[in-house]
């Protein structure tokens, strides 16, 4: 904060600078476009990684951002942000982590890529009173993840979108679309 007000020359380099006041604008816009549309908003921390700017994003609720990494989610969560979605697929080797954040906070999601994501979470209980909240990642041409062919997810996690939640009851599942925007509330 020491650098606050003083000239872009006078700054050490290197220097995160910005104008709060079209930050502020900017954000206001999305979350009203987003509102009008009926959707909600959830926003990218990846660039700045700083809780005011998160403050701003999410319109001072604190809710309903999506974090590069396993840590950046547990930074958050430090200051009292909810509704994380930890951007980068699911791996074996996240579960103890992301068991902690799904227990310790009201929504925690991950993404799956991949049949072992699939079945590592299957195999796994959550947190008790919890379910595990899982977004799946479709490839739209990269060859990344799984493949939506004719309109229909295939190898791996078909199954669980045709079965429904019922057969797998430690899960809530979120409409593939939704990865930008986050959970559509009725």
């Amino acid at each position: 904060m020491a650098s606050v007000g003083k000239r872009v020359s006078e700054l050490t380099t290197p220097a995160f600078v910005l104008d709060r006041v079209k930050v502020e604008a900017n954000c206001s816009n999305m979350l009203a476009t987003c509102a009008d549309l009926g959707l909600t908003l959830r926003a990218q921390t990846k660039t700045h990684k700083t809780v005011e700017g998160t403050v701003l994003q999410t319109g001072g609720s604190k809710r309903g951002l999506v974090t590069s990494t396993l840590q950046e989610a547990e930074f958050y969560a430090d200051h009292g942000f909810d509704d994380i979605l930890y951007g980068y697929p699911f791996i074996p080797h996240h579960l103890p982590r992301v068991h902690t954040l799904t227990g310790r906070l009201e929504k925690f999601h991950v993404i799956v890529d991949s049949r072992l994501a699939v079945d590592t979470l299957t195999a796994a209980p959550p947190p008790p009173g919890k379910t595990w909240s899982v977004f799946i990642k479709v490839d739209c041409g990269k060859q990344t993840s799984w493949r939506v062919v004719g309109g229909r997810v295939r190898d791996g996690v078909g199954h669980i979108i045709t079965r429904g939640t019922k057969h797998y009851p430690r899960w809530c599942l979120c409409p593939l679309w939704q990865f930008l925007l986050g959970p559509i509330t009725s």
